[in-house]
C-alpha cells in the first residue's frame, strides 16, 4: 500500500477499508455500497446494510 504522508486519517481509513473489502472480502462494521436508485435509475444512492455480528452456523463450530 502506497501511503502519502499528506493524506488525512480519514483518507487512509477509507483506503484501508477499500483494500480489506476488495482484496480480502472483509466486511467492515456497516456494509456500504453504491447503486442505482429504485425510483430513478439515472441517480446513484448509497446503500447502508445492517452488520452481521452474529455467530457462524452451528456446523462450523461442531465439525472442526
Amino acid at each position: 500500500m502506497n501511503i502519502d504522508r499528506n493524506k488525512t486519517w480519514e483518507g487512509l481509513f477509507v483506503s484501508l477499508l477499500k483494500i480489506l473489502s476488495t482484496k480480502y472480502g472483509f466486511s467492515y462494521l456497516l456494509p456500504i455500497s453504491i447503486g442505482p436508485d429504485d425510483k430513478n435509475s439515472t441517480w446513484n444512492v448509497i446503500h447502508i446494510n445492517q452488520p452481521q455480528l452474529g455467530l457462524d452456523n452451528r456446523d462450523y463450530y461442531l465439525n472442526s
